[in-house]
C-alpha cells in the first residue's frame, strides 16, 4: 500500500498532466454517491432523532404510568381521609347539639318539677323526689359535658337544699 506522500504526488502529477479528467465517469459516480448519501443523511437524521425520542418515551411510559397511578392513589387516599374526618366532625357536632338540646330540655323539666314540688309543698305534701330530672342532667354532664361539672354540682346542691326545705314550707 503506497504511503500518503506517494498518493498525493500521484494525484498532483495527474492534475498537472490533466489525466485526472480521463476517468470522469469514476468521479461522477463518486459525486453521485456523495450527493445521494448526503441526502439520505439529511432526511434520515431527523427521522432517527424522532424515532429515538419515541423509543425513549415508550421506555419511560411504564414508569410515568406507575408514578401517575401512585399519585392518583395517594390523592384519592387523602381525599377519603379528609372526607372521613369531616364526616366524623359533623357527626360529633350533631351528637353534641342533640345532647345539648336534651340537657336544656331536662333543665326546663327541672324548672317545671321544682315549680310542681313548690306547689305540693305549699299544699302540705312532700315533693316526689324520684320524679326529679336532676339525675338525667347529671348523666348528660358526666358523659358529654365534663366542663360544666361545677355548675351541675352547684345546681344539684341548690335542688337538694330546696327539697330539704320543702317539708317545712
Amino acid at each position: 500500500m503506497p504511503d500518503l506522500e506517494t498518493l498525493a504526488r500521484s494525484i498532483a502529477s495527474e492534475i498537472v498532466n490533466q489525466t485526472i479528467w480521463e476517468n470522469y465517469k469514476f468521479y461522477l459516480l463518486v459525486a453521485a454517491i456523495s450527493l445521494v448519501s448526503s441526502a439520505l443523511v439529511a432526511f434520515s437524521a431527523p427521522y432517527l432523532k424522532r424515532r429515538g425520542e419515541n423509543l425513549a418515551t415508550k421506555a419511560d411510559f411504564n414508569e410515568i404510568l406507575r408514578q401517575l397511578r401512585e399519585t392518583t392513589t395517594l390523592t384519592e387516599s387523602i381525599k377519603t381521609d379528609i372526607k372521613a374526618k369531616l364526616d366524623e366532625e359533623h357527626n360529633v357536632r350533631a351528637l353534641v347539639r342533640e345532647k345539648m338540646e336534651s340537657l336544656f330540655e331536662q333543665t326546663f323539666n327541672l324548672e317545671l318539677w321544682l315549680e310542681q314540688s313548690r306547689s305540693q309543698a305549699l299544699g302540705g305534701n312532700a315533693p316526689d323526689i324520684n320524679g326529679s330530672p336532676m339525675a338525667k342532667i347529671e348523666m348528660y354532664q358526666a358523659i358529654y359535658f365534663k366542663e360544666i361539672q361545677s355548675e351541675v354540682l352547684a345546681l344539684n346542691k341548690a335542688v337538694n337544699q330546696m327539697i330539704e326545705l320543702a317539708p317545712s314550707i
